[in-house]
């Protein structure tokens, strides 16, 4: 591991090979079909997922809608939808994407969490990440 020292108070500083070696990347695919890509530490948590998705997707719809549009109301995502990968639903948030066999490049969906037949629900999360 190549790692440099800063000023003690400061701890360690990671090089950017360092550090590009313990970021993977994964895909997520939405109810739309549409997918887009988001990073994590390699040792992340489904948390730390899910604030990387929420952070990815919320920066695609400011730049495809424009700084004024609307946020994605996160809890509402949440209480409906959920995560899954491999036809398991990331429900712990402090499960570590390692101990689920998440890899790189992997793919996760959105699958619906509670009852949510409502189409119009499954409509909202396919469109929420849309491109004009």
């Amino acid at each position: 591991m190549k790692i440099r020292k800063a000023k003690q108070e400061h701890g360690p500083i990671f090089s950017e090979d360092t550090l590009a070696a313990k970021i993977m990347n994964v895909n997520v695919l939405k109810l739309d079909g549409t997918a887009f890509e988001i990073s994590v530490l390699d040792g992340a948590s489904v948390a730390d997922l899910k604030a990387s998705l929420e952070f990815t997707a919320n920066d695609l719809q400011k730049k495809s809608l424009g700084q004024g549009s609307g946020s994605i109301d996160w809890d509402q995502v949440w209480a409906n939808f959920c995560l899954c990968y491999m036809n398991q639903k990331l429900l712990d948030d402090s499960a570590s994407l390692r101990s689920i066999g998440i890899q790189r490049d992997d793919q996760i969906t959105f699958v619906c969490h509670k009852s949510c037949q409502n189409t119009r629900r499954k409509r909202w999360l396919g469109g929420c990440f849309a491109h004009p």
